[in-house]
């Protein structure tokens, strides 16, 4: 069996973003994520084991996207803004949309 084109992009996707978090030493690590998701249209997205937050990447530089993630989790991290925190998303580059769990901003 041959995969189609489609299904190439999709594996060729998830090995670039498999080789950016092998190279994180945060809690963006390959060992902390628990799911990887492929969507041919919004690209990559995944989730962590040790929070559950979901980290829309999209497709491409992903080297990239996570520098800039690391730089707005510290930055959240400083100002003691991570309770709470459910969503990420790298796609709109150079922004990072932040999400909080609507229980906690509300409460």
């Amino acid at each position: 069996m041959n995969p189609g084109p489609a299904v190439k992009k999709a594996m060729e996707e998830i090995f670039w973003l498999v080789g950016a978090l092998t190279q994180r030493n945060d809690e963006f690590q390959l060992a902390n994520v628990s799911e990887i998701n492929y969507d041919a249209v919004r690209g990559l997205s995944l989730f962590t084991k040790s929070s559950g937050l979901e980290v829309k990447i999209g497709f491409g530089s992903y080297e990239e996207k996570f520098r800039r993630l690391g730089r707005v989790m510290a930055h959240l991290k400083l100002n003691g803004k991570t309770d709470g925190l459910v969503y990420l998303n790298l796609e709109a580059s150079p922004r990072v949309t932040v999400r909080y769990n609507e229980s906690f901003t509300n409460g």
